[in-house]
């Protein structure tokens, strides 16, 4: 796992009713209310996965023209999607057919999932990508190694945050404040295992529940 402590300083007090936006709390709380984050729509809206490549097409001729997309084969190893959408099916994914040279058999790859299309009359999610390319990184020898390119994606911004809202509510409960979050945080970072992965997905879970629920409640 990866350690607390990383995220602030160790003068943390969670009694102070004051912004402490190192934490993840860019606002003024309650002493003794757990954090919430500010900006969790992402939660709602997005898919993220980590899967093994197990078949990818082969390379074309050079005279042939490179198709606009195509596909290749996986095995799901977690996943997660704040549309409750089910994903534990996925078998095949499509990406650009620019970036080809980006997969390969046994390649384990952590994405985000833009929508489902029919390539081919068949069904699929296709790799996102933004103005900086797909969204994705790559496992090497099970550790996560996340790209440069990776950093100026909105998912990135989006994980550094939800780290530090861990970070918080693991401290806060620490004084004996219970949230939904739990247990040593489990963040995105450069390193992080397949496991841990796993991990990572169920904490958004749990913190898109509870926002669902706040939602709720107002």
């Amino acid at each position: 796992m990866n350690g607390c402590g990383v995220y602030g300083p160790p003068e943390f007090d969670p009694s102070q009713n004051i912004a402490q936006p190192e934490y993840g709390a860019p606002y003024y709380m309650e002493p003794t209310m757990a954090v919430t984050t500010t900006e969790m729509d992402w939660l709602r809206e997005n898919r993220y996965a980590v899967f093994r490549v197990v078949s990818v097409p082969e390379a074309l001729p050079e005279e042939e023209e490179i198709p606009e997309y195509v596909i290749c084969g996986v095995e799901l190893l977690s996943c997660y999607a704040g549309n409750d959408e089910n994903l534990s099916k996925l078998s095949r994914i499509s990406f650009r057919g620019e970036d080809r040279h980006l997969f390969a058999e046994e390649n384990v790859i952590f994405a985000e999932l833009g929508e489902g299309v029919s390539e081919d009359e068949t069904f699929c999610y296709e790799v996102k990508y933004d103005a900086y390319g797909p969204v994705m990184n790559r496992f090497i020898d099970g550790k996560l190694v996340v790209w440069e390119e990776f950093r100026n994606h909105e998912s990135y911004k989006y994980f550094s945050d939800f780290n530090g809202y861990m970070e918080w509510n693991y401290l806060v409960n620490q004084t004996g404040v219970v949230n939904e979050i739990t247990g040593e945080p489990v963040y995105f970072a450069d390193g992080m295992t397949v496991e841990e992965a796993a991990l990572f997905f169920t904490a958004l879970q749990k913190a898109q529940e509870a926002n669902e629920n706040a939602s709720g409640n107002e």
